[in-house]
């Protein structure tokens, strides 16, 4: 989200994404912190600031690439939340359906060690299902599934399922009671509302 619509929500008193926390990515990172930190907003920072936009793999099919020096992208996020006197309204890192987008696990493993060794922040991931539990989704565009191997530093999971709950109320108990198995006992589980 820009600055500049942060500023618009904040303006018209709609600053309230989940009521407590904002997830920010995009151009003026620090204008959207000091803007959140001002409404006593906590938030998230999405990993998208650490890609280098969409590229092509020899298939043609198209995905997110990370920098190549991401660690050091990390630490001038970090050293940017802190210069802005906002630490400790840094909730941790988000990544949107990472092995969607030809993410392994191994990079997100690294990825979540990284910021746990470093900065001792909470790492949240949404994967779409089939990078989850493919058993019970799988069209093949995946890198992979997460296992409990790779998710030691994973704190907070959600997972992306557009499907009428009534309808499909048991495959979501069994997807969220797989998903469980393969993250750490601790890990929060996010339920996020189909709001359109």
């Amino acid at each position: 989200m820009a600055a500049k619509d942060v500023q618009t929500l904040y303006s018209a008193g709609e600053l309230h994404v989940g009521g407590d926390f904002l997830l920010l990515d995009g151009d003026d990172l620090a204008g959207q912190i000091r803007l959140a930190i001002k409404n006593g907003n906590a938030f998230w920072i999405n990993t998208q600031l650490l890609e280098r936009g969409i590229v092509k793999d020899k298939w043609g099919k198209r995905y997110m690439a990370i920098a190549e020096d991401w660690q050091s992208e990390m630490d001038k996020v970090v050293a940017t939340v802190r210069e802005e006197g906002a630490f400790n309204y840094f909730l941790g890192f988000y990544m949107d359906e990472p092995l969607l987008n030809r993410f392994s696990v191994k990079k997100i493993y690294d990825f979540s060690k990284y910021n746990h060794d470093t900065f001792g922040k909470r790492y949240f991931i949404c994967f779409a299902v089939e990078g989850i539990v493919p058993s019970e989704y799988n069209d093949g565009v995946t890198n992979g599934h997460m296992t409990k191997q790779y998710s030691t530093y994973i704190t907070d999971a959600a997972y992306d399922m557009y499907w009428d709950f009534e309808t499909y109320k048991d495959k979501y108990e069994r997807i969220n009671e797989k998903m469980k198995l393969e993250l750490p006992d601790a890990c929060r589980i996010w339920y996020i509302p189909w709001a359109y």
